[in-house]
């Protein structure tokens, strides 16, 4: 499993070195945690796919639209996240590769 953890965070790494700053060009929020999974998977349908899914309703009474899950602030904010989330539960693995490294 740290393998694939290992693999993600430096692509996470990666996409967080790239990431451009600024404000965000929408109004609808940054709030998915607070969004239903199908609602989540269904603007992901939609972006991958907009003519065979359908767009979700601009809000579906969740807090935001499909605007920020291409929002640049949004992305840049998720990718910390991941990463923060994957050096906590790997911690003991990555301090003792750092040590190795050394």
């Amino acid at each position: 499993m740290y393998g694939i953890a290992r693999e993600i965070l430096g692509i996470l790494r990666t996409a967080a070195a790239i990431s451009p700053g600024g404000a965000c060009a929408h109004a609808d929020g940054h709030a998915p945690g607070h969004e239903r999974t199908s609602d989540r998977v269904a603007r992901i349908a939609h972006l991958y796919a907009p003519d065979a899914c359908p767009a979700p309703g601009a809000d579906s009474g969740q807090g935001f639209g499909s605007e920020v899950l291409i929002c640049p602030v949004h992305l840049a904010e998720a990718v910390a996240r991941g990463i923060a989330e994957i050096e906590e539960q790997f911690e003991e693995e990555l301090e003792a590769e750092e040590q190795l490294a050394e």
